[in-house]
């Protein structure tokens, strides 16, 4: 991946209500291959342990807000914390919140997904009746509007954020085919109502011109990887946090293969599906 351009995609994570502090809990690289027009979606599991430059060493989900409390500047300093790790240099960020992404998908007509195992979980959410919401999907290619895609993105189904994060680049695939369909004109005006709600260093030439970019991506080009249990051990530090080391022997190895990887969001053959309320089970 000598010749590719790479952007880091963030999703922060706040409660609906836009309180408490803000986590980067979905990181997903975007690789481009200029040559090729290949594009591979390359998920970073959020308990990631690494080290932070002038910080402590912790989850890499904790980066975004390391940086606001330092007074540095969060999407460069998430930026090459992601690079450091993966040793690709991130060219640009863009960061949104859930609620945001919920007006998208909205904007866009909803997002059709393949869900390959039923989930049944349910969520905080002090819009709801009774401040809860519940998500109950069956398998199968399912429409989803703003609200279900987030929760969708958000469960803890399966038990492992691996799993999650591929339900995150289904939803991106998902995005990518309803805005195919919307074409290339519509692409100002849904950036400009979500123009002041996105976080990003890059200027709105260069945001619509990888939109233009990713409207006439061919599917079979587009190649998701997660960083999983083949990548990573799990540890418990000596301060009680549970965490993830990288092997980078082994994300190297996967990184160099990515542009032959499935479609984004394919569930392995091996795995199994958990039963359906697996996510409302005891922790």
């Amino acid at each position: 991946l000598t010749n590719t351009r790479n952007f880091l995609v963030i999703g922060l994570d706040r409660r609906p209500d836009g309180t408490g502090p803000a986590l980067a809990d979905t990181l997903v690289v975007v690789v481009l291959d200029e040559q090729s027009r290949h594009i591979g979606l390359v998920s970073v599991p959020r308990d990631l342990y690494v080290d932070i430059p002038d910080s402590a060493t912790d989850r890499i989900n904790t980066v975004y807000q390391v940086a606001k409390r330092t007074k540095r500047e969060p999407l460069e300093l998430l930026s090459r914390v992601v690079a450091d790790t993966l040793k690709l240099p991130i060219e640009h960020a863009v960061a949104l919140d859930l609620g945001v992404f919920e007006r998208a998908v909205d904007a866009v007509g909803g997002v059709d997904v393949d869900v390959p195992c039923p989930i049944r979980d349910n969520f905080v959410d002090s819009r709801a009746d009774g401040g809860r919401r519940l998500l109950d999907i069956d398998e199968g290619r399912r429409h989803m509007d703003g609200v279900t895609a987030a929760m969708y993105v958000r469960s803890r189904h399966g038990r492992s954020d691996f799993h999650r994060a591929r339900r995150q680049q289904a939803v991106l695939f998902g995005v990518q085919h309803a805005l195919a369909g919307l074409g290339v004109l519509k692409l100002p005006e849904l950036f400009g109502a979500f123009e002041a709600s996105v976080e990003t260093d890059m200027r709105r030439i260069e945001l619509l011109a990888l939109g233009r970019r990713a409207l006439g991506l061919d599917p079979s080009h587009l190649h998701g990887l997660v960083i999983g249990h083949e990548h990573v051990s799990g540890v418990r530090t000596p301060d009680g946090k549970s965490v993830l080391l990288p092997n980078y022997e082994a994300i190297d190895a996967s990184l160099a293969k990515l542009f032959s990887a499935p479609s984004p969001g394919v569930r392995p053959e091996h795995a199994v599906c958990e039963p359906k309320d697996a996510a409302l089970g005891p922790s």
